[in-house]
């Protein structure tokens, strides 16, 4: 009964039912303290430290996309902003107060590791220092100054979402509202002190996440003296991290991609705000990435404009900066989205050629051949195969339809139309996930839209 059951809400298009849920997501079963083990005792500790550190942003980053930023971002999605009751506002804001409250806890957490970060690199990279007998000039470790950077841009990420988050501020704004309105009406019975109390609370998730400084006081928190010899790796992390990125990388509309470039730009910001350093020339390196990507897709809707990023968190940008520069951020704009727009019919194209072979693929993937690993291992490595072909026509439908948003640019019909086939190509794939071998039910899902 429980298997015709389960079989009849798939039968039917039903994929929100999950029956099962398994956490396939891989972990070490050997602690960190045994994988660490050379005949260095002073090196041991050094690799402890920073590998836990770089544990721990992988740890935030999960908290960040997997919690606080879907709840962000589909504030409000569920009602009608425009005609809700008397009070609902406030009532919404109310609900998420909790989540709020963990998200000030997230970006304390967020800044003690990234001071934690830094610490521990300049104490590494001190001139008169028992760990220079560690190190020699040769070593660099990137993959910690790529965390703290990929720590950063998760500032800029809350930031920027927050920002554009109108209902949440609207709404915010109303509830701070109602709160001061009962001081002065004697209807309501409450204690005077817990009012004061839960007012101290919400005036420092004000300043700590609304009033969108969440990245600079990251930057600007109090750091002990820090050395030379960090500044002089920190210089290296940048340009040895810049130099990645080549143009099919730039090229690329994938949001994960776009996302490490910030890692770059955040150290960037660091190093000119804490060393008061004006470098010209990485400046202008950082600066005439626009020319290749000048939105960075931070979540769902949420563009970031990538020089405005800059001219925003540093001071000096305008001096760097002139007139006809300005205009050619402009110009190179309106070019990128022209250029996508009349790439858009080709790529179409090819995404329909790719999710018809991959529908194919695993149609005749339904008879295994040889050992049960070989089959096994196929089917994972087409259902893999789909999950990036999805992912790349998710990316590249969000950046259309976010860049004319942004530009304030109406779309062509032909673009709409792409569009809507884009949205049909990644329902084909999502129907053939959850098509059973013998059923024909969810065929109507690849009936042509247009």
């Amino acid at each position: 009964a429980v298997v015709s059951t389960q079989s009849g809400h798939y039968g039917r298009g039903n994929f929100t039912l999950k029956p099962i849920c398994l956490h396939i997501a891989p972990y070490e079963s050997i602690d960190l303290v045994e994988l660490v083990k050379t005949d260095n005792k002073g090196l041991n500790k050094v690799i402890l430290v920073l590998s836990s550190l770089c544990l721990e942003v992988s740890n935030l980053k999960t908290q960040l996309f997997d919690t606080f930023l879907p709840a962000l971002l589909m504030y409000g999605e569920r009602s009608d902003s425009e005609n809700l009751a008397k009070g609902e506002a406030q009532l919404m804001i109310g609900r998420i107060l909790p989540l709020l409250q963990e998200l000030r806890c997230f970006i304390s957490r967020s800044q003690e590791v990234t001071k934690n970060i830094i610490c521990q690199l300049d104490i590494l990279y001190g001139q008169d220092n028992v760990a220079q007998s560690i190190l020699t000039k040769d070593v660099h470790f990137l993959t910690v100054f790529e965390a703290l950077g990929n720590l950063l841009t998760f500032q800029v990420v809350l930031d920027e979402v927050i920002e554009n988050s109108n209902l949440l501020n609207e709404h915010w704004t109303l509830y701070r509202s109602i709160l001061r309105s009962v001081h002065k009406s004697e209807q309501f019975n409450f204690n005077e002190k817990k009012l004061r109390t839960f007012e101290k609370l919400l005036s420092s998730l004000e300043i700590e996440i609304f009033d969108g400084h969440i990245f600079q006081n990251c930057i600007k928190q109090k750091f002990p003296q820090l050395s030379n010899g960090f500044q002089t790796e920190l210089s290296y992390s940048i340009s040895n991290l810049l130099s990645t990125y080549d143009a099919a990388t730039l090229a690329s509309k994938d949001r994960d991609l776009q996302l490490a470039l910030l890692s770059p730009m955040t150290l960037f910001i660091l190093h000119a705000t804490v060393f008061h350093v004006q470098d010209k020339k990485t400046f202008r390196q950082i600066w005439d990435l626009h020319k290749r990507i000048p939105f960075i897709q931070i979540a769902g809707p949420v563009l970031l404009p990538l020089t405005s990023f800059l001219k925003r968190s540093l001071p000096f940008a305008n001096k760097f900066v002139d007139k006809k520069m300005d205009c050619l951020v402009v110009t190179s704009r309106q070019t990128f989205l022209q250029n996508m727009t009349q790439a858009l019919i080709k790529d179409v194209s090819t995404y329909r050629s790719q999710v018809a072979a991959w529908c194919s693929e695993v149609v005749d993937s339904s008879t295994m051949e040889g050992t049960v690993q070989t089959g096994l291992e196929k089917i994972c490595g087409l259902l893999i195969n789909g999950l990036v072909v999805a992912k790349n026509i998710s990316s590249l439908l969000m950046m259309i339809m976010n860049m004319h948003y942004t530009l304030a640019k109406p779309i062509t019909k032909n673009s709409v139309l792409c569009c809507i086939e884009l949205i049909q190509q990644l329902k084909i794939i999502e129907c053939t996930f959850h098509k059973k071998e013998k059923s024909t039910d969810c065929d109507s899902a690849l009936i042509p839209l247009l």
